[in-house]
């Protein structure tokens, strides 16, 4: 049988990950140059590419000056952040937006 001695913590919460009892979920997040010319962008998902670019943005900021044009950022998730991240990719986006008038 296998025995792993890596260790891991989950990212968001910072819980320490068991490798005989917990799984680790990797989300892995590339920002890249976009210039496919012949491409069709009818099946983007920019929200989604929009939340990529500020959950890195943090790690974007401080290696932009000598930035590689593609980046590829790794988190080690737990099963819960994973099942909240999977719920809600963009935090506050399904909350509803209230329009209050000024009365």
């Amino acid at each position: 049988m296998f025995h792993c001695d890596c260790h891991y913590t989950c990212d968001v919460c910072q819980r320490e990950l068991d490798p005989q009892q917990d799984r680790r979920y990797v989300l892995r997040i590339t920002a890249c140059d976009d210039n496919d010319d012949g491409g069709d962008d009818d099946d983007r998902d920019y929200l989604q590419e929009m939340h990529e670019m500020l959950e890195c943005y943090g790690d974007f900021v401080e290696t932009t000056a000598d930035a590689d044009p593609d980046l590829t950022i790794e988190y080690d998730l737990c099963r819960d952040c994973r099942r909240k991240f999977l719920l809600d990719p963009l935090p506050g986006r399904l909350a509803p937006q209230l329009d209050f008038s000024q009365n």
